[in-house]
């Protein structure tokens, strides 16, 4: 027999037991896969934080060396005329800018893109959230450690959609 529950109607009872609002087991595969799938990403975006995966390349002895030695004997020029200032916003300044910020944004709209594609794998998810879905009754009690929402898929998917 299925039954359609909606959004705050299903919950978690005993040590994690998938359940309708009357407490009785109830199962929807697409929906329990995508829940295990979502924590996953959840743990991960959470283990991830602080970590470098990139690594950054080591100092150069050399290059101390170098400002070191610039710092000591190569700045010693007397300046007798003020050092004219720098024009503020000329056109090369205004047109870097806006370089750059369209670097941004490509940037920005291949990673919305990204995360938008991986954030279809919980279409069930967001169906139950928006509208409800269709649950059964289970063969076997279904356990989950935690009923994931969208919000939350979509939070940790940004902080880590480079590393999926």
């Amino acid at each position: 027999m299925k039954q359609f529950i909606k959004i705050g109607e299903l919950k978690l009872v005993g040590s994690g037991y998938l359940t309708n609002s009357k407490e009785e087991p109830v199962t929807n595969e697409a929906f329990v896969r995508e829940q295990k799938h979502a924590e996953y990403v959840i743990v991960l975006a959470e283990k991830a934080k602080g970590k470098d995966f990139k690594g950054k390349e080591a100092d150069s002895m050399q290059t101390l060396r170098n400002e070191v030695y610039e710092l000591l004997n190569g700045n010693k020029v007397k300046a007798y005329i003020a050092v004219p200032e720098k024009p503020k916003a000329t056109m090369g300044d205004k047109l870097k800018e806006e370089a750059l910020a369209f670097i941004g944004y490509q940037t920005n709209t291949e990673k919305t893109e990204k995360v938008n594609k991986f954030l279809n794998n919980f279409n069930s998810i967001s169906e139950y959230e928006e509208f409800g879905l269709y649950f059964s009754q289970p063969d076997q009690p279904v356990k989950l450690n935690k009923i994931y929402t969208i919000s939350d898929i979509v939070e940790a998917t940004k902080s880590v959609i480079d590393l999926l």
